[in-house]
């Protein structure tokens, strides 16, 4: 590898020194009482920066596997999801979900403009989806999504709003609770400045009241477990459940 390295991506990022210094102490049990307490004090530390007093649930997983989890826990094959399209990242949201066989209807925003609030709110009028998606930070064009007023217009329909924050959580102002994002995703490699491989989701009260509503769990590997909002460190350990099959073509985008 030639010195220095130089990542010219927008992510995986450049993990600092104290990072990597990190990764190289003793592995200890992960089901024993230090790994449990750096996962508080992980969750402690993400809160604020997600902007949100939910629990953070982590994964072993990519930010793709955090997208379909997302789905795969709030819908079952057949519910209608609106995605809110205007970038790469929006267009494979939509392409994880009809993998899962979910329907994916889509609002087609100029790529690096912002959706038509009006336009969405006609739309949410017009049908009942079961989610609504939106990307927070769209990677492909540097498009920052007004969560807040997306929110709004989603807040009061029996809608779920599941955002990706993958590459926007720690750039940008996130304020998951103020701005009603049900279901927040994001993963370790990017702004957070991590190596990759660990995957975060913060779900909300409206959330968990459709996911703790449908037994058994609909994704096995990356499935939600019913009463975690309670949970606490238990469903916090990287805990595999249920994976169902991701058939979403590869693309340059499988960084995530």
């Amino acid at each position: 590898m030639p010195h220095p390295y130089r990542l010219r991506l927008p992510g995986p990022t450049t993990v600092p020194a104290r990072v990597r210094t990190a990764l190289a102490q003793q592995v200890v049990n992960h089901r024993g009482p230090e790994f449990e307490t750096v996962v508080r004090e992980i969750e402690t530390g993400l809160q604020p920066i997600m902007g949100t007093a939910n629990n953070v649930l982590l994964f072993a997983a990519s930010g793709t596997g955090m997208m379909e989890a997302s789905l795969a826990n709030v819908m079952a094959p057949g519910d209608k999801a609106l995605f809110i399209c205007n970038g790469q990242f929006a267009d494979r949201f939509a392409a994880i979900a009809e993998g899962l066989g979910l329907q994916a209807d889509k609002v087609d925003v100029p790529w690096g403009e912002a959706v038509d609030i009006a336009v969405l709110q006609e739309r949410l009028a017009a049908t009942d989806y079961r989610a609504v998606i939106a990307i927070h930070n769209e990677s492909s064009t540097g498009a920052v999504a007004d969560l807040a007023a997306i929110g709004a217009a989603v807040r009061n329909t029996e809608a779920v709003l599941i955002v990706d924050s993958v590459s926007g959580l720690g750039g940008i102002e996130m304020q998951q609770d103020r701005w009603g994002v049900d279901v927040l995703v994001s993963a370790s490699q990017k702004a957070l400045m991590c190596p990759p491989g660990l995957g975060l989701v913060s779900v909300s009260e409206k959330a968990w009241w459709v996911i703790d509503s449908d037994a058994p769990p609909r994704a096995l590997l990356l499935g939600l477990p019913q009463g975690a909002r309670q949970r606490s460190r238990r469903a916090n350990r990287l805990h595999p459940r249920r994976l169902s099959r991701l058939r979403a073509a590869r693309s340059p985008a499988d960084d995530r």
